[in-house]
C-alpha cells in the first residue's frame, strides 16, 4: 500500500524529539537527497511481508513486521537489523520487504550485496585510486548489507567493508544486514561490536528452501 503522506510522520517531517533536539523523519531528509543508487535486485523487487511464506520463520517474521510498524521509535534509536541463519531461509526476503514496505511511506532504504559493492570497489580503487561506491554507501541514510560474512578471509576486504560500517555507525545511519553467519562468526571484532551496539538480532532457523523446491521438482518430497 502506497500513502500519500510519509505514515510515520503524517507529512510534518518530525517525528520526536530528544529532549530539546528535533528528530527529523527520513522521508523529509531524503526528499533533499538523489534516488538511491543501490535499489533492489530484479529478483527482490516485488518481496514483501504478505507474499512471504511466514511459517517458515514465523519468529522472525513477526520480529520484522514489528520494527517497520514501530518504525519511528526504532529510528529514533537508530537501531536496525542484523538477519542471521543458514542459506536460504528468507533473510533476503524480509530485508527486501523493509526496503519495500519503507518505499510506499515515502522513505528510501539502499540495497547493496556485499560481494557486489566489493568488487566494484577494488576495481574503481584500482582504475582511480579511490571508491565512489564505499562513499555513497557511507553516506546513504538507510541501507540494507546483504550477505555480510561472505568476505571473511580478506585483509583489503575486511579493510574495505570496515570502513564502511564505520562511518555509518559514526553517522548514526541506520543498516539492515544479512548473514549466513552468527554475528560473532561474521567478522572482525572490530566490525562486529559496532553491529552488536546498533542491531536487533533476528535468528533464523529454517531449512534451504531452495533445496526444498529442487526435490519437488525431481519428485523426491
Amino acid at each position: 500500500m502506497a500513502y500519500d503522506k510519509c505514515r510515520f510522520c503524517n507529512g510534518s517531517g518530525l517525528i520526536a524529539k530528544r529532549g530539546c533536539v528535533p528528530v527529523h523523519c527520513p522521508c523529509e531528509a531524503l526528499t533533499l537527497l538523489s534516488g538511491s543508487k543501490f535499489g533492489l535486485p530484479e529478483k527482490y523487487r516485488k518481496c514483501t511481508f504478505s507474499n512471504y511464506q511466514a511459517d517458515r520463520e514465523r519468529e522472525a517474521y513477526d520480529t520484522v513486521e514489528k520494527y517497520v510498524e514501530e518504525f519511528t521509535a526504532n529510528y529514533v534509536d537508530r537501531l536496525g537489523l542484523f538477519l542471521f541463519g543458514g542459506v536460504g531461509c528468507g533473510k533476503t526476503h524480509l530485508a527486501a520487504a523493509i526496503v519495500n514496505s519503507l518505499a510506499a511511506s515515502k522513505i528510501r532504504c539502499g540495497f547493496i550485496a556485499v560481494s557486489d559493492i566489493l568488487l566494484k570497489a577494488k576495481a574503481e580503487i584500482y582504475k582511480y585510486k579511490k571508491s565512489d561506491a564505499i562513499y555513497d554507501c557511507q553516506t546513504e541514510r538507510l541501507l540494507v548489507i546483504d550477505d555480510i560474512g561472505c568476505e571473511r578471509g580478506g585483509d583489503w576486504d575486511l579493510e574495505l567493508l570496515s570502513s564502511l560500517i564505520d562511518a555509518r555507525y559514526r553517522k548514526r545511519y541506520i543498516t539492515f544486514y544479512t548473514s549466513n553467519y552468527e554475528l560473532q562468526d561474521t567478522s572482525v571484532e572490530r566490525i562486529t561490536s559496532r553491529i552488536a551496539e546498533t542491531s536487533i538480532l533476528v535468528p533464523f532457523h529454517s531449512k534451504d528452501y531452495r533445496v526444498e523446491i529442487l526435490k519437488n521438482r525431481m519428485g523426491l518430497s
